[in-house]
């Protein structure tokens, strides 16, 4: 096994398949056991900067108070994460300061951005290194895009948690408003009453107003920080009352009444289109687990497919047309209402 430049060479004192086998163990629990480390002190640092998040917050109202409400929107941005310096000039990291905090911020923006770069330099040091191999070494590097999926699924789930929770939320606050409290203190109940995301978001929303943020405002930064399709009509519904009037607790009712029949509309649709989903995923795996059947049982009758130029692209194409038809079959699954 030659390894970059010849100096990585580790074929002489690995004679046997199990002694390497040994090896990349140990050198995937050394990994591993980085990783767990690198996420300790992550987590170790995070906590201590939050110590210090209500200095920030008592600095923040002074400035609050002296600017006008577009400045004002622009400092809570900041000081909450959602874009702050070099990144906010830079579209790309801008959206993904976003994407991390909808996540729930499990890393902050240069933890992210390191983290995939060590992951994208260790697969390229495994590939060329002690693999030896190009293609091995451009796989590997793939894996600097693990953060980004594991950011991706977080960031959906907690979406699709708000959008559970926010009729709840909407009932709860209604309450709170038949009981005589004003607005904000409705909102700072709805933020102790429930859990993350909902609860964090609404108790935000009062933080901000408490120091001295205007409501629309507020609610602005709510539907810029949330990619939840039922938050704009609650943004809408509070802006407009507040311009005209009326009584906001039927409003809020009336509008989670609304949400949580669509939320019933969309389980029944889900219901009647699953077997177009699962018939999309078995269009998906039954060439790809015919093929690897075949590479077991009959090596020599697949090998063409891999090892000439026709074959090649005759796998290509027919690759291809598979992703082609599962987009297509998933996009047939899905009804919006």
């Amino acid at each position: 096994m030659s390894g970059l430049f010849g100096i990585f060479d580790i074929s002489a004192f690995l004679p046997t398949a199990y002694q390497k086998l040994v090896i990349y163990s140990l050198i995937l629990l050394s990994t591993v056991m980085f990783v767990e480390f690198l996420l300790l002190a992550i987590d170790a640092y995070r906590s201590r900067k939050g110590a210090r998040a209500r200095t920030r917050l008592a600095d923040l109202a002074t400035r609050l108070r002296s600017q006008d409400a577009a400045k004002k929107t622009t400092i809570l941005r900041e000081e909450w994460g959602m874009s702050s310096g070099w990144s906010a000039r830079l579209p790309l990291l801008e959206q993904l300061s976003l994407l991390l905090y909808r996540a729930g911020r499990p890393l902050s923006l240069p933890e992210f951005l390191w983290l995939s770069l060590a992951l994208g330099i260790g697969g390229l040091f495994v590939g060329f290194a002690l693999l030896g191999d190009p293609r091995m070494a451009a796989a590997l590097f793939a894996s600097s895009l693990l953060p980004l999926l594991w950011v991706w699924r977080r960031k959906h789930a907690r979406m699709r948690a708000f959008e559970r929770m926010l009729p709840e939320a909407l009932e709860l606050l209604s309450r709170a408003l038949r009981a005589g409290h004003a607005v904000t203190p409705s909102l700072h109940m709805v933020g102790n009453e429930l859990g993350d995301p909902v609860g964090t978001e609404f108790a935000l929303i009062a933080e901000e107003i408490r120091l001295g943020l205007d409501v629309p405002a507020a609610l602005s930064n709510l539907a810029h920080r949330i990619d939840v399709a039922d938050l704009p009509f609650f943004v809408t519904a509070l802006m407009i009352q507040r311009e005209t009037g009326g009584n906001l607790a039927e409003i809020v009712d009336s509008l989670a009444a609304v949400i949580r029949e669509r939320h019933g509309t969309e389980g029944k649709i889900k219901s009647l289109t699953a077997q177009t989903r699962w018939s999309a995923n078995v269009l998906l795996l039954a060439p790809f687990g015919f093929v690897l059947m075949m590479k077991i049982m009959r090596p020599d009758y697949v090998a063409p497919l891999f090892e000439t130029i026709p074959g090649r692209f005759i796998a290509g194409m027919a690759t291809l047309m598979v992703l082609v038809g599962y987009a297509l079959c998933r996009r047939l699954g899905v009804v919006k209402i």
